[in-house]
């Protein structure tokens, strides 16, 4: 059974098999499910997602760049996380609320199911109040870092695996944005191979420069292995 993601209703008792956007693609889960499209929604429209990050106070999408409260989070971009931890009715109302609140239009994306028919249907509600608790306890957990579905990486241009140039541009772009300050206090510190990763915009001694905001450029001719090595640096202290 095919449920369109826009219009139609489901049901806590309903079983996810695939996602059904330019194609099926299967999913073990509701998880599996909710962060395949998210994650699709992400890559083909970085800056309306990123616009929806910590502005929903009914924590109806839950989208933050830290995973403090959260239960379930699972990793979207390098500083992007989504709290998973969700019933199916919960799932549907969240990924329409992205389709509204981001202005994303003609959206031809669908689940497929499996109902149980002797199972009794539960309405979807037209809003949550709360999703979560709101305590502020912080609880040790594990963060899911979901392997990108293989459709991600082998459709158009539009849905693929960032390279790990596009990953370090794009991580480094989101701190300038969500901790300029912080960001510019750790300007200068890091060398790789005795070059500056990090800098004032102008800096002269930049060969391939990238302009990321807040005044800020970093270098990226660097090999892919010193790439990764600047992503896991500043993930360290900002994760």
């Amino acid at each position: 059974m095919e449920i369109n993601i826009a219009r139609d209703g489901i049901r806590n008792t309903d079983e996810v098999s695939a996602l059904i956007y330019f194609g099926r693609y299967e999913v073990k889960n509701w998880t599996e499910l909710f962060y395949a499209a998210v994650k699709t929604l992400y890559i083909e429209y970085p800056d309306a997602i990123n616009s929806l990050v910590s502005k929903d106070s009914t924590r109806t999408l839950y989208l933050r760049t830290t995973t403090i409260e959260m239960k379930q989070p699972v990793r979207i971009s390098t500083i992007l996380y989504l709290e998973a931890d969700r019933t199916p009715e919960q799932i549907v109302i969240a990924l329409r609320e992205i389709f509204k609140r981001a202005g994303v239009v003609n959206i031809n994306m669908s689940i497929e199911i499996k109902r149980k028919t002797n199972a009794p249907e539960v309405a979807v509600k037209k809003s949550v109040k709360k999703i979560l608790p709101t305590s502020t306890e912080s609880v040790p957990k594990q963060i899911s870092i979901l392997e990108v579905p293989t459709f991600m990486k082998n459709s158009s241009n539009a849905i693929r695996k960032l390279s790990v140039r596009e990953e370090y541009i794009e991580q480094m772009k989101n701190l300038a944005k969500y901790y300029p300050q912080e960001l510019k206090n750790e300007a200068g510190k890091f060398l790789n191979n005795r070059r500056v990763t990090l800098a004032e915009t102008g800096y002269r001694y930049f060969i391939e420069e990238i302009e990321i905001g807040a005044g800020l450029s970093i270098e990226i001719n660097f090999t892919d292995e010193a790439l990764r090595e600047n992503i896991e640096h500043y993930r360290k202290i900002f994760n």
